[in-house]
């Protein structure tokens, strides 16, 4: 009888991970993101898997997601950046296009991010949300709760949408001011 409660167990395992591989394979259409995370695309291949008109100007009133990293990354860290990347594609579409949402992600090893790494004073991988008004950017939030939330996918993309849309309504708590 113990042999077949273990099998039963395995097979419902086995099933249930089946499961949650077939859910995360369908969030991800774009092909650009079959061969690597997304932070690993250039500006030009993140801009057309999210959609980016390339003929559209950055407007004056805009949210930047910037998601700093390290190459490579852990699986925590490619995990959060597919998540980032899923929450802005899939709730952010005409954002994107019109650029009044703009995704970037920088590596904080690389030396041609050291004057934004040093902005921000990143230390580690990390998302932050910065509010551009006036074509000026005035503030910024490390939205620091997506490494309490990365275990939980659907937790983690409503807070990354939730903070996203309060930027861009500018219904935020006071944020630090940027020069």
């Amino acid at each position: 009888m113990l042999t077949t409660n273990k099998t039963l167990v395995f097979f419902v395992l086995i099933l249930l991970v089946q499961a949650a591989i077939a859910e995360d394979k369908e969030v991800y259409k774009v092909t650009a993101l079959d061969a690597k995370p997304p932070y690993h695309l250039s500006i030009d291949e993140l801009d057309e898997a999210l959609g980016v008109d390339p003929k559209a100007e950055k407007p004056k009133d805009y949210v930047r997601v910037i998601y700093f990293h390290i190459v490579p990354g852990c699986d925590i860290c490619q995990t959060m950046s597919k998540n980032v990347f899923e929450t802005l594609i899939t709730s952010f579409q005409e954002e994107l296009k019109t650029k009044q949402v703009i995704l970037r992600f920088y590596d904080i090893e690389d030396e041609k991010n050291a004057k934004i790494v040093e902005t921000f004073d990143v230390k580690g991988p990390s998302l932050y949300i910065v509010r551009g008004a006036g074509g000026k950017e005035v503030k910024a939030k490390n939205a620091d709760e997506i490494w309490s939330l990365v275990t939980t996918k659907k937790k983690f993309l409503q807070y990354v949408e939730k903070e996203v849309r309060a930027y861009l309504s500018d219904e935020t708590a006071p944020a630090k001011e940027q020069p």
